[in-house]
């Protein structure tokens, strides 16, 4: 059986990488393929040896899927748009190739495209799955019923776990061990990267903090007239492609949205062997159990981050090196490969 993934952008964030991690995954079992706009995904899902169809919009969309559906007589299509998901269904009343149909949420920080309209797909009886408890309740808000969703976490793969480059462990000569922190995101206003900043400008006891923010946004060049004049130990690097080897820099990753599906840059701190400091509310906060796998502060808080990341510069080496121990596991029991799959086994019943 042959298993198309059909991405609505080519680049490379939360959502493409889990489409790719998943149709490695599942190689055993599917004969995988993406189809995608163009853009860096491309030669990644071929260098892990999936097929790529390429479209640039809806009529080339329309005619790639044509051209699948006449190739593969087996097929189950996995969607991440409504548009999407309309079209393969559309063009399986002539075809009657897609044996199964799977909607993909996973979802964003607009909750109107991300979560609202959702619920039309209830009228076609086609399974949804999301990433988090946050995003199931989210969906369900909006109309769409609870026996239609599954809740399938995102999980790195193992080959990403076993090659990440790891930050050493912390020493004990090292004070405070915390001086570096990295922030991994779109620069826009919902992702709060305010707080941070407002934060630094309150908090004298914080300026030792070197911060690193990798992203680009809409909101880049206002926070970059404000770093400079008062957040001089805040960098704004804008887009980097290697952000594993800057994570495995750090001291420390800080998530700062509140309302985030998922956050699957999460996870990779923790491979990286970073303590891990987000927001209690989100599909983020579901990652981590306070103080135990890593810190959590109130959302959208100015003086509970602040007193969070005091807190956490003061933590002794032996109980972040325990902390960072404790999210390792929870990346093997909970979002590893061998985790996962097995409920992406019984979803597409192979």
């Amino acid at each position: 059986m042959a298993l198309c993934y059909v991405l609505h952008s080519g680049n490379l964030y939360g959502t493409e990488r889990m489409a790719l991690a998943t149709l490695t995954a599942l190689q055993k079992d599917i004969t995988p393929i993406l189809l995608t706009p163009n853009g860096v995904v491309v030669p990644h899902a071929k260098k892990l040896g999936i097929e790529v169809f390429v479209f640039s919009d809806t009529r080339s969309l329309i005619r790639v899927t044509r051209q699948i559906l006449h190739c593969y007589p087996r097929l189950t299509f996995l969607t991440t748009s409504i548009k999407q998901a309309m079209i393969a269904w559309g063009l399986n009343l002539f075809y009657w190739r897609i044996k199964q149909q799977i909607h993909m949420v996973h979802g964003g920080t607009d909750e109107a495209k991300s979560y609202a309209r959702k619920h039309y797909l209830d009228y076609l009886s086609m399974p949804q799955v999301v990433n988090s408890q946050f995003s199931y309740q989210r969906l369900h808000h909006y109309g769409t019923k609870k026996e239609n969703i599954h809740v399938i976490p995102n999980f790195l793969p193992s080959y990403y776990s076993e090659t990440v480059p790891k930050r050493p462990v912390f020493k004990a000569n090292s004070s405070p061990p915390i001086k570096k922190l990295i922030i991994v995101s779109r620069v826009d206003k919902i992702k709060r990267i305010d707080l941070i900043l407002e934060a630094l400008s309150s908090y004298p006891d914080l300026h030792n903090l070197h911060i690193d923010i990798y992203g680009t946004g809409e909101m880049l060049y206002q926070y970059r007239d404000h770093v400079a004049k008062y957040c001089p130990q805040v960098t704004l690097h804008g887009f980097e492609k290697d952000i594993p080897s800057k994570l495995s820099q750090a001291d420390a990753l800080l998530h700062l949205c509140p309302v985030e599906p998922f956050g699957l840059v999460v996870l990779e701190a923790m491979a990286a062997g970073l303590p891990v400091i987000v927001p209690d509310t989100g599909g983020a906060a579901e990652l981590v159990i306070d103080d135990i796998s890593g810190f959590r502060f109130t959302a959208n808080d100015v003086d509970a981050l602040a007193s969070c990341l005091l807190a956490v510069q003061q933590q002794p080496v032996e109980k972040l090196n325990t902390i960072v121990a404790n999210a390792r596991d929870t990346l093997t029991r909970r979002y590893s490969t061998q985790a996962c799959l097995p409920h992406y086994q019984r979803l597409l019943k192979l």
